[in-house]
């Protein structure tokens, strides 16, 4: 479906929502309903059976909580987009926005269902947020309206397994859990017979100690192993203890229920990463995880040998525009003298290509003195269709830096555009080395 939108049209794409562990609110929905029912019972105090029963529920909840909810399965969603934003739609409580500033790593994998964007920074616990579409088509128009690269960016992160101590944790938790619940029997029995208050006194105070080792052990779960995949390799962090491989050190990739292999290609020993497969638990990886994480380094392990589609590079053919020495007043002068030219046409005109300056402009990848350069010919030379590009270059730019210079760059004064214009850093290099 389209619709008349921004640059051209607004489209609104057909997408599998990988969202494991759904939206961050409903972690917090269990401590709300623990800490109404503390309430009840402060609030009940007189009556006693009545608030024994709220408090030792109370301890049932923070004791059951979280494990709930369960994991979330993929959905078919709609995907609208929006200049830097997407909006999911028809996922139900899943539905939301993504916008390209809370976006901290991004890339994209083949898989068996087509093409997967994965996006790091907007999921709850760490896990990136998928959208697996059917085609390359499809995932570049989302990846544009984001403002990403053809290269990616940032680190990505799953956690494999869950940390040795989260079997420990659930144990205690469950314990504590049953014993809270007899205290909530026993204290409804204490409104008939009051010496069942001696069993609600028992349990509480088990009740309580395996709450307190659950906790405890949940702190040491926290640190859970973690894998991450950057533009430079794959790393694997555990207890303190590191691997990394580089992509173009990696020969083979190879998987079980419990485990991924990355061989070397000079005979190191493989970097292994052990998985613990679950099918409910919102911790560790789903077999659709792991499939997702297989698809993302085997990418970017062919990419590192080559294979892959290659982006066009355009920024070689407009260098010239590139400030180079000059004073900030004078290179918007050129630029100026620039966008003359290619208005002009003929053999006066400009050797440059309206249409590169266009595609560099919408590059993130690319240095951002020559976006910025760009941005300021095509505003002369092409005003009403270049005014839609360049706010979409400024509603997708993660840094503020490059935005204040792309806008900057953009402004008709000439002596305060290149007062503030030399007030910023050094542009930083273009990202086009990275296969994020």
């Amino acid at each position: 479906m389209e619709l008349c939108f921004g640059l051209t049209l607004m489209k609104i794409l057909s997408a599998r929502l990988h969202d494991p562990r759904g939206p961050r609110w409903l972690g917090f929905v269990w401590i709300a309903f623990a800490l109404m029912l503390f309430v009840g019972g402060f609030l009940a105090t007189g009556l006693p059976a009545l608030a024994g029963m709220l408090f030792a529920l109370c301890g049932v909840a923070l004791n059951l909580g979280p494990f709930f909810p369960l994991r979330w399965a993929p959905v078919i969603a709609n995907v609208e987009l929006h200049p830097g934003a997407l909006r999911i739609r028809n996922a139900g409580l899943r539905d939301r926005e993504v916008t390209a500033k809370q976006v901290q790593g991004a890339t994209t994998a083949r898989s068996d269902g087509g093409v997967m964007l994965h996006l790091g920074g907007v999921a709850e616990g760490g896990t990136p947020l998928a959208l697996e579409f059917d085609s390359d088509d499809e995932a570049a128009q989302a990846r544009e309206a984001l403002g990403i690269g053809h290269h990616g960016f940032g680190k990505l992160s799953w956690e494999p397994s869950p940390g040795d101590a989260s079997g420990g944790r659930n144990v205690f938790r469950i314990i504590s859990a049953v014993l809270f619940f007899l205290c909530a029997a026993s204290a409804a029995g204490a409104a008939v017979e009051s010496s069942w208050w001696a069993l609600y006194a028992v349990c509480t105070t088990f009740g309580v100690i395996t709450l307190g080792l659950g906790a405890l052990l949940s702190m040491l779960a926290w640190s859970s192993p973690r894998v991450h995949v950057s533009s430079d390799g794959v790393s694997f962090d555990a207890g303190g203890v590191g691997r990394f491989i580089r992509w173009g050190d990696i020969a083979t990739v190879n998987h079980a229920k419990d485990h991924v292999a990355l061989s070397y290609a000079h005979g190191h020993p493989p970097l292994v990463v052990p998985t613990a497969l679950t099918r409910w638990s919102r911790r560790g990886m789903a077999a659709a995880d792991q499939e997702a994480f297989l698809a993302v380094v085997q990418s970017g392990a062919r990419r590192a040998r080559g294979e892959g589609p290659r982006k066009e590079e355009v920024a070689a053919r407009i260098e010239v525009l590139q400030r180079g020495g000059a004073a900030s007043r004078d290179w918007l002068a050129r630029l100026d003298v620039e966008a003359q030219r290619l208005q002009a046409g003929g053999y006066r005109g400009s050797v440059m290509d309206k249409d590169d300056l266009y595609r560099v402009l919408g590059d993130p990848d690319a240095d951002t003195e020559i976006r910025a350069a760009a941005a300021r010919i095509l505003l002369r030379v092409d005003p009403s269709a270049a005014r839609v590009r360049v706010d979409h270059a400024l509603a997708t730019s993660r840094d503020p830096t490059e935005e204040a210079r792309i806008r900057l760059a953009t402004e008709s004064d000439l002596e305060r555009a290149g007062e503030a214009l030399d007030q910023l850093p050094a542009a930083p290099p273009p990202r086009a080395a990275s296969r994020t």
